[in-house]
Protein backbone atom coordinates (compact mmCIF):
# COMPACT_ATOMS: atom_id res chain seq x y z
CA UNK A 1 0.00 0.00 0.00
CA UNK A 2 2.83 2.73 0.84
CA UNK A 3 4.40 1.64 -2.37
CA UNK A 4 1.59 3.00 -4.23
CA UNK A 5 1.03 5.97 -2.26
CA UNK A 6 4.74 7.06 -3.33
CA UNK A 7 4.20 5.76 -6.84
CA UNK A 8 0.89 7.80 -7.11
CA UNK A 9 2.76 11.31 -5.02
CA UNK A 10 5.64 10.97 -7.85
CA UNK A 11 3.40 10.43 -10.87
CA UNK A 12 1.36 13.17 -9.89
CA UNK A 13 4.35 15.58 -8.73
CA UNK A 14 6.05 14.89 -12.27
CA UNK A 15 2.72 15.43 -14.34
CA UNK A 16 2.29 18.74 -12.15
CA UNK A 17 5.60 20.13 -13.24
CA UNK A 18 5.86 18.86 -16.91
CA UNK A 19 2.37 20.40 -17.40
CA UNK A 20 4.04 23.68 -16.10
CA UNK A 21 6.94 23.31 -18.46
CA UNK A 22 4.50 23.00 -21.52
CA UNK A 23 2.42 25.90 -20.79
CA UNK A 24 5.71 28.62 -19.97
CA UNK A 25 5.66 30.25 -23.21
CA UNK A 26 1.65 29.91 -23.52
CA UNK A 27 1.87 31.93 -20.33
CA UNK A 28 4.70 34.39 -21.36
CA UNK A 29 2.76 34.84 -24.64
CA UNK A 30 -0.40 35.87 -23.01
CA UNK A 31 1.40 38.17 -20.68
CA UNK A 32 2.53 40.28 -23.28
CA UNK A 33 -0.28 40.77 -25.27
CA UNK A 34 -1.44 44.41 -25.58
CA UNK A 35 0.40 47.60 -25.97
CA UNK A 36 3.50 48.27 -24.12
CA UNK A 37 5.29 52.39 -24.02
CA UNK A 38 9.08 52.29 -24.75
CA UNK A 39 10.13 53.71 -21.45
CA UNK A 40 14.01 53.39 -21.24
CA UNK A 41 17.22 51.91 -22.60
CA UNK A 42 19.72 50.18 -20.66
CA UNK A 43 23.31 50.02 -22.36
CA UNK A 44 26.45 48.05 -20.71
CA UNK A 45 24.51 49.38 -17.42
CA UNK A 46 24.14 53.06 -18.26
CA UNK A 47 20.21 54.06 -18.00
CA UNK A 48 18.82 56.33 -20.94
CA UNK A 49 15.61 57.21 -20.78
CA UNK A 50 13.53 56.43 -23.92
CA UNK A 51 13.87 59.25 -26.58
CA UNK A 52 10.17 60.23 -27.21
CA UNK A 53 9.21 62.88 -29.92
CA UNK A 54 8.59 66.05 -27.65
CA UNK A 55 4.92 67.07 -27.57
CA UNK A 56 3.99 63.61 -29.20
CA UNK A 57 2.09 60.70 -28.13
CA UNK A 58 4.21 58.01 -26.37
CA UNK A 59 5.72 55.41 -29.00
CA UNK A 60 4.73 51.81 -28.27
CA UNK A 61 5.09 48.33 -29.54
CA UNK A 62 1.41 46.11 -29.19
CA UNK A 63 2.39 42.32 -28.91
CA UNK A 64 -1.33 40.77 -30.95
CA UNK A 65 -2.48 37.33 -30.36
CA UNK A 66 -1.93 35.96 -33.68
CA UNK A 67 1.92 36.65 -32.64
CA UNK A 68 1.62 39.82 -34.79
CA UNK A 69 3.19 42.85 -33.70
CA UNK A 70 2.64 46.97 -34.34
CA UNK A 71 6.00 49.16 -33.47
CA UNK A 72 4.17 52.68 -33.31
CA UNK A 73 6.81 55.66 -33.44
CA UNK A 74 6.13 59.29 -33.81
CA UNK A 75 8.80 61.49 -35.59
CA UNK A 76 9.09 64.96 -34.79
CA UNK A 77 5.93 66.42 -36.79
CA UNK A 78 4.27 64.12 -34.13
CA UNK A 79 3.20 62.14 -37.18
CA UNK A 80 2.95 58.34 -36.39
CA UNK A 81 5.02 55.30 -38.75
CA UNK A 82 3.85 52.06 -37.43
CA UNK A 83 5.96 49.30 -38.38
CA UNK A 84 4.51 45.58 -38.73
CA UNK A 85 6.09 42.26 -38.00
CA UNK A 86 6.17 39.04 -35.84
CA UNK A 87 7.58 37.58 -33.09
CA UNK A 88 7.54 34.24 -31.30
CA UNK A 89 8.28 33.11 -27.94
CA UNK A 90 10.20 29.81 -26.08
CA UNK A 91 10.11 29.77 -22.23
CA UNK A 92 11.36 33.59 -21.57
CA UNK A 93 13.06 34.01 -25.21
CA UNK A 94 11.72 36.30 -27.69
CA UNK A 95 12.50 36.83 -31.14
CA UNK A 96 11.39 39.79 -32.96
CA UNK A 97 11.47 40.64 -36.52
CA UNK A 98 10.28 44.22 -38.38
CA UNK A 99 9.83 45.13 -41.60
CA UNK A 100 11.72 48.35 -41.52
CA UNK A 101 12.93 50.56 -44.76
CA UNK A 102 16.31 48.62 -45.42
CA UNK A 103 14.35 45.11 -44.86
CA UNK A 104 13.55 43.12 -42.54
CA UNK A 105 15.28 43.57 -38.74
CA UNK A 106 15.00 40.80 -36.38
CA UNK A 107 16.25 40.82 -32.34
CA UNK A 108 16.23 37.93 -29.95
CA UNK A 109 16.60 38.69 -26.26
CA UNK A 110 15.73 37.17 -23.31
CA UNK A 111 12.53 38.29 -21.87
CA UNK A 112 11.20 39.29 -18.05
CA UNK A 113 7.14 40.61 -17.78
CA UNK A 114 5.11 41.66 -14.95
CA UNK A 115 1.54 43.09 -15.18
CA UNK A 116 3.20 46.33 -16.21
CA UNK A 117 6.36 46.27 -17.05
CA UNK A 118 8.11 44.20 -19.68
CA UNK A 119 12.12 43.91 -20.31
CA UNK A 120 13.68 41.96 -23.03
CA UNK A 121 17.46 41.56 -22.63
CA UNK A 122 20.14 41.66 -25.90
CA UNK A 123 23.50 40.26 -25.68
CA UNK A 124 25.24 41.67 -28.90
CA UNK A 125 29.01 41.64 -30.05
CA UNK A 126 29.01 44.95 -32.04
CA UNK A 127 32.40 46.07 -33.44
CA UNK A 128 34.56 43.34 -31.30
CA UNK A 129 33.13 44.33 -28.01
CA UNK A 130 30.55 42.84 -25.92
CA UNK A 131 27.01 44.64 -25.31
CA UNK A 132 24.73 44.42 -23.50
CA UNK A 133 20.97 45.90 -23.88
CA UNK A 134 17.80 45.93 -21.67
CA UNK A 135 14.72 47.37 -23.45
CA UNK A 136 12.52 48.54 -20.86
CA UNK A 137 8.31 49.24 -21.57
CA UNK A 138 5.45 49.85 -19.36
CA UNK A 139 1.28 49.61 -19.78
Amino acid sequence: MRTLVISMVLYLSLSLSCADKDTSGRNMNTAILGQWYNMSLVVNGELTPYPHSENCERDYIIFNVDETLEEAEYDTDCLLRISEGLYNIDRNLIQITVDTDQGPMTISGTLSVTSNMMSITIKEVIEEDNVVMVLNYSR
